[in-house]
């Protein structure tokens, strides 16, 4: 059985990939407060560390391996789904969201001024 970490787990889509691959996760991270209600609800049984990733390492909480439990279960695959750089949503007050396309979207790399950012409702 492949171990697995999940990061920027969202609501879980690729967790579902892997358990079906016959994959374990062994935890997973997640910041979104919304993101964190769902996955949990989709995978009560996996421990979820709800918070930045940055302190995922370091933060401990209720239920989540620490470092050395998983270095003692053996981690062999660490995977996840980042924020797109190219298209990023972000809360900007209630109920509103606003998104990131700017000049060069469509061109990975390239070197552009900060996009402007449109309110999508």
């Amino acid at each position: 059985m492949v171990n697995a970490i999940s990061l920027f787990s969202g609501a879980g889509g690729f967790c579902e990939g892997t358990r079906l691959a016959g994959w374990k996760v062994l935890c997973s991270v997640e910041a979104d407060d919304h993101a964190c209600l769902t996955y949990a609800a989709n995978f009560p049984r996996v421990p979820l560390f709800r918070g930045d990733i940055g302190r995922f390492l370091v933060e401990k909480q209720t239920g989540v391996p620490e470092v050395e439990q998983l270095l003692v279960k053996g981690v062999d695959v660490v995977y996840g789904g980042p924020p797109s750089a190219m298209i990023s949503y972000f809360r900007v007050g209630p109920g509103t969201a606003s998104i990131n396309c700017g000049p060069g979207a469509s061109q990975p790399g390239a070197s552009q001024p900060p996009p402007s950012r449109g309110t999508m409702n």
